[in-house]
């Protein structure tokens, strides 16, 4: 098996507005798995805030002996080693992503197919996102096909724009504060503001660290919290669920689609809400956590919609719902006319 590590830039249609700041872009390393002529397709998607770099992911893969896989014990045997450190959980997602694209391809399966989701459960709804600075118009009949609009709140007026948005749009509203609501008398002051409105949940609306003021924050409010930069893996749930309803799960964060299907199973068994979330990933990525978004309550999944040099294909959106076209492996497609103009 052979890994080749190919950095490049996704460049978003429009400047994306985050509590944190406005970027243009993101950087993504892909991975492509190659063994006995079959190819395989995994993406480390990092935003300018996460430690990972194109950098970090490229050196860890280089450092990384990869045997060649004849049997699903070998592959196991491999993802075991892999997982058997912390850190690197970009890079690792890309691997996970690549060599089961790689085996399930091998296999003539789909990767729904690989972690035995039932086909006949309903796909769940995806968000459509609108930041600060968008026009709310345009946004909101651009996302007339979605059920869902996924709002960035967390800068100051934020609950006048959700308003706005509330005030010309009867879809259901999912706010993502992104630790912007500085402290637990801030979030009570703005969720009371929002309290009549049609809300699905609120995300991260606190620090990472503020697990008193989320304590409050849940005791004295009837929406529903979804942690974000405060919860990473498995091992996170138990402390989470005090504190709120349920976990946004990302590929990157947690290390790839086996240990998001893990810990979507425990969280389900804690009764914890779930949302499917991503890191501004194009069809690669988004196509890897679509195969068992089933599992999931919402999904957050909208990035190849933002983006304007999408070098994968694969990833349809419907009705307000991700269906993956293909049904071999994770169902992307690469363009590679795009990722070779480098």
């Amino acid at each position: 098996m052979q890994l080749t590590t190919i950095p490049f830039q996704l460049r978003f249609r429009k400047p994306f507005v985050l509590a944190s700041g406005t970027r243009t872009h993101t950087s993504v390393v892909y991975i492509k798995a190659i063994q006995n002529e079959i190819t395989g397709w995994g993406e480390a998607a990092m935003p300018p805030y996460v430690k990972e770099t194109q950098e970090s992911v490229i050196h860890f893969v280089q450092q990384l002996h990869i045997p060649i896989i004849n049997t699903l014990d070998d592959l196991n045997l491999f993802f075991e080693k892999l997982y058997q450190t912390s850190g690197n959980y970009f890079a690792k997602a890309a691997i996970n992503g690549a060599m089961l694209d790689w085996w399930t391809r091998k296999n003539s399966l789909s990767l729904s197919e690989y972690f035995g989701i039932d086909k006949n459960l309903s796909t769940p709804d995806c968000c459509y996102t609108i930041t600060n600075g968008d026009d709310i118009k345009h946004s909101i009949k651009q996302a007339v096909d979605f059920k869902l609009l996924k709002i960035k709140a967390g800068f100051d007026g934020d609950v006048e724009f959700i308003k706005e948005i509330a005030a010309i749009s009867e879809k259901q509203i999912c706010i993502d504060a992104n630790q912007g609501w500085v402290n637990v008398n801030v979030a009570l002051q703005k969720t009371a503001q929002l309290k009549n409105l049609n809300i699905a949940f609120i995300e991260q609306p606190l620090p990472v660290d503020d697990w008193q003021g989320m304590q409050k924050l849940k005791q004295h409010t009837t929406f529903n919290f979804i942690a974000d930069e405060s919860f990473q893996t498995i091992g996170d749930l138990k402390k989470i669920m005090d504190c709120f309803h349920g976990v946004n799960i990302k590929l990157m964060k947690c290390g790839g689609v086996s240990n998001a299907f893990e810990i979507a199973k425990s969280a389900r068994q804690l009764n914890a809400k779930l949302l499917l979330g991503c890191m501004s990933e194009s069809s690669c990525g988004i196509a890897t956590a679509g195969a068992i978004q089933q599992l999931f309550d919402w999904v957050d999944l909208d990035g190849p919609l933002l983006i304007s040099n999408n070098p994968f294909t694969g990833v349809r959106y419907q009705e307000g719902k991700i269906f993956i076209e293909n049904n071999v492996g994770t169902g992307a497609l690469s363009v590679e006319s795009t990722l070779q103009a480098l």
